[in-house]
């Protein structure tokens, strides 16, 4: 439905409009937010999202849906860490378990490519 430039910029829109939101909130309802300036990590971590996205709308190979999708998690992870103003040396583990699952994405991606077609069963003629 979208190609990979619109699906980029409607993650990028998307974006812009929470974090504008977050900040409208912030102002007129009180929501304290301790480190607001990690509202900006969220874009980069939209562009890794939309560069998953992309990539597996495309079909290409599972290690290029897995790397943009573990660095938009981890990106997420990092902005969620300033956000709720955790502590670092309780919550590190947490990246631990985000490469092992990036580790293990592709091998569980990879069976996408093995799961019968639909022209597999069309005969050509």
């Amino acid at each position: 439905m979208y190609s990979g430039a619109r699906s980029g910029q409607l993650w990028f829109a998307v974006t812009l409009i929470v974090v504008g939101a977050i900040f409208l909130l912030r102002n007129y309802a009180g929501l304290e937010i301790g480190n607001w300036w990690a509202l900006f990590i969220l874009i980069p971590a939209s562009a890794s999202f939309a560069a998953a996205w992309s990539a597996w709308r495309s079909g290409v190979r599972p290690a290029a849906v897995t790397g943009p999708l573990i660095g938009g998690v981890m990106m997420l992870s990092v902005a969620a860490i300033f956000l709720l103003d955790l502590e670092w040396s309780r919550i590190w583990p947490v990246f631990l378990i985000l490469i092992g699952i990036g580790a293990l994405l592709p091998s569980v991606l990879g069976r996408r490519d093995r799961l019968p077609r639909e022209e597999d069963f069309v005969s050509r003629g």
